[in-house]
């Protein structure tokens, strides 16, 4: 499921700002290549045993996404969403999302787009 207006879609930061931000949140730049990074949000609902996780897509418009040495790379953001986790399938994104959960993850990008 997409979040739309978070303020997030089409954002620029570099690698570093966008790190740092992030991981003050809890997400982890998970899923990364040269030209683009994922930014997870994993939360665990305790009450159904569900896991979602809110993801933020990058992509690099200067220079490339790597750990060491390019720290100064340029990243545009993309549209947020958000997926429940079926394992051994993998990511559901039409899911019947509880509120609870959405409204922490809108929260949560609010607090990101104010923070780069």
């Amino acid at each position: 499921m997409k979040i739309e207006g978070t303020g997030l879609e089409a954002k620029e930061a570099t690698l570093l700002e966008l790190d740092h931000a992030t991981e003050e949140l809890g997400f982890v730049r998970w899923a990364w290549d040269y030209s683009k990074a994922t930014y997870d949000l994993k939360y665990d609902d305790r009450q159904t045993k569900e896991r979602y996780y809110l993801r933020v897509p990058a992509e690099s418009i200067k220079g490339q996404v790597h750990d060491d040495g390019h720290r100064d790379s340029m990243l545009k953001l993309g549209t947020p969403y958000i997926g429940r986790y079926t394992h051994p399938h993998g990511m559901d994104y039409e899911y019947d999302f509880p509120k609870h959960i959405l409204d922490h993850a809108k929260k949560v990008l609010s607090t990101l787009s104010s923070s780069i």
